[in-house]
C-alpha cells in the first residue's frame, strides 16, 4: 500500500471495481441468475479487497509504532538466523569431505551416472541388529536427469560380512532411499522394482539395488561402499 493509498480510497477503488463488472455482466447478458452471480461475486472481492486494505494499514500502524530500538532487534535476529544457517550448512559439507573417499556408484536408467569419492556414514542398531548406511555426495552432482545427493540403504539382521537378500516383505522400504535436490519424496528401492541384494567382503559392500519413482522411472544402482572408517 503507498502512502497516497488511504484505507478508505482503497475500499472506495474496489467498490467502483464491483460496480464496473456488474455494469459490464448486465450489457453482456440478461440472466437474472447470471446478474446475482456476478454480483454476489463482486461484493465478495471487494469486501477481499477491504480486508487486504485493512490488514495493510493494520502492518503499517504497527510497523510505524515499534521502536527503533525493537526495529534493529528483529533485524538483527534475521542476520543471525541466516548466519547460523550458513555455518550449518559449512559443518555440514566439512563432515561430508572428511568422510569422503569411500563409497562409488554407478546408476543406469532414469540416471546414468558413475560417480566416485564419495562420503559414508553408518549407523548401527545392536539392539535389533541393523546397519543404516548413508551415501552422499560431497557436493551436488548436476546431471541430465536432475542432481544427484546420495541414497540410503539398510542391511537387516548385520552380522558383518556375508550375503543380504532384500526380499522380507518386513522391511522398512522408507530407509532404501535414492534422492536428488529437485524431489523431495526421492526414489525408494521394493523388490518389485528388480531384485536388491548386498554382499559384504572384509568390511566393503557390493551393493546392487533397483530404485523406483511414483512416475514408474527406475534406477539401477550399482555400489561400492566401504562400511568401516
Amino acid at each position: 500500500m503507498t502512502q497516497k493509498d488511504t484505507l478508505g480510497s482503497l475500499f472506495g477503488k474496489a467498490r467502483k471495481w464491483a460496480k464496473e463488472e456488474l455494469k459490464n455482466a448486465t450489457r453482456i447478458g440478461g440472466d437474472p441468475i447470471e446478474h446475482r452471480r456476478a454480483r454476489e461475486a463482486n461484493e465478495a472481492r471487494a469486501e477481499e479487497l477491504h480486508r487486504d486494505a485493512e490488514e495493510a494499514a493494520g502492518a503499517a500502524v504497527v510497523e510505524a509504532l515499534l521502536p527503533q530500538g525493537v526495529k534493529d532487534w528483529r533485524d538483527q535476529m534475521e542476520i543471525d538466523r541466516a548466519k547460523a544457517q550458513t555455518e550449518r550448512e559449512q559443518r555440514a559439507h566439512a563432515d561430508r569431505e572428511r568422510r569422503a573417499g569411500r563409497a562409488s556408484v554407478q546408476m543406469t536408467g532414469y540416471f546414468t551416472a558413475s560417480l566416485d569419492g564419495l562420503a559414508v556414514r553408518t549407523t548401527e542398531d545392536s539392539e535389533s541388529r541393523t546397519l543404516f548406511v548413508e551415501v552422499e555426495t560431497v557436493d551436488p552432482v548436476r546431471l541430465d536427469a536432475g542432481t544427484f545427493v546420495g541414497f540410503t540403504f539398510e542391511l537387516p539382521g548385520y552380522h558383518g560380512d556375508g550375503t543380504y537378500e532384500l526380499v522380507d516383505e518386513d522391511l522398512d522400504w522408507l530407509q532404501y532411499g535414492l534422492h536428488q535436490a529437485e524431489d523431495n519424496e526421492g526414489w525408494n528401492f521394493h523388490p518389485s522394482y528388480g531384485p536388491g541384494r548386498v554382499v559384504v567382503t572384509d568390511g566393503v559392500a557390493d551393493v546392487a539395488l533397483v530404485y523406483g519413482n511414483a512416475g514408474s522411472e527406475t534406477i539401477r544402482l550399482r555400489a561400492q561402499v566401504q562400511l568401516r572408517s
